[in-house]
């Protein structure tokens, strides 16, 4: 009996997506080729074509990020320092939006590119009870300074620090508006200077090429197709499987919103899976 799951098994997805193909942006050519080798492998299997959700993205994570950093700076340089106040706290719940994956409006700014996420289902065999979700996004990141290991442990508070800064100059600017205060003007002017820095950060770190995306993501896509290929020799009893391979996924997760906004109603009681650097 054949081990879809076993190394030697998997190991040939891997390589055809890190080697063949290599580095995956969000809405570039070889985004696409990836789903191509994943359709294929699937109507190899026997499946008949996955599902296709499109939807737009940008190619890289900076501009959810960059963009409120650079329009709370902006704010600054405005003769109304209610309107600069507005935009640098806005500019700071966008931010925090991004933190938390959810969708960011001021993503609307940014160039986009087409991108899409493949949907497979593979149905019980005594009828549908329940439903679980699994994903394997196929794009890839930037080799970013930002993921050294050493860097990662002060990520939560260098992010906390930068939206910090947003709100305290969003602050500052309702203050000097309102009292016309030394105090307040200060602290506009040093936190403009923070935000000034971390805009710096924020544009160092997308120096970087994009990576092959070996261990992420293309063993969890690997592991995903050899699920497939065990599913359809042996389906779970009462539970539908959904594979879903999600593009855009490293600019915001925005392959999943896709499908929630195709499925999410469906899916209300479903369980979701996220295979990451297997």
């Amino acid at each position: 009996m054949t081990d879809h799951l076993a190394s030697e098994a998997l190991l040939p997805q891997v390589r055809a997506l890190a080697e063949e193909i290599g580095p995956r942006p969000a809405g570039h050519r070889a985004e696409q080729a990836a789903h191509v080798c994943v359709r294929r492998v699937l109507e190899g299997l026997g499946y008949g074509p996955p599902e296709t959700i499109t939807f737009s993205a940008p190619d890289t994570w900076g501009y959810t990020t960059g963009i409120p950093l650079l329009l709370s700076l902006l704010g600054n340089l405005l003769g109304d320092r209610f309107l600069g106040a507005s935009l640098s706290l806005g500019s700071a719940w966008a931010f925090w939006e991004a933190t938390r994956v959810n969708r960011q409006p001021l993503l609307a700014l940014a160039p986009r590119r087409p991108s899409r996420t493949l949907l497979l289902r593979v149905p019980p065999s005594d009828g549908v009870v329940h439903r679980v979700v699994l994903l394997a996004h196929v794009d890839t990141n930037k080799a970013r300074a930002t993921f050294h290991p050493r860097f990662k442990r002060a990520l939560l508070t260098v992010t906390t620090a930068g939206l910090g800064v947003m709100v305290l100059n969003g602050l500052a600017q309702l203050g000097e508006a309102l009292w016309l205060s030394r105090r307040w003007s200060g602290l506009r002017r040093v936190t403009a200077g923070a935000l000034l820095a971390a805009l710096g950060l924020a544009l160092y770190d997308e120096r970087g090429g994009y990576v092959p995306g070996a261990g992420d993501n293309g063993s969890a896509v690997a592991v995903l197709l050899g699920l497939a290929a065990h599913l359809r020799d042996h389906p779970l009893r009462r539970t539908e499987v959904w594979l879903a391979f999600t593009g855009a996924e490293e600019v915001g997760g925005l392959g999943l919103h896709a499908l929630l906004d195709a499925y999410g109603s469906l899916l209300r009681d479903a369980w979701f899976l996220d295979l990451e650097m297997v």
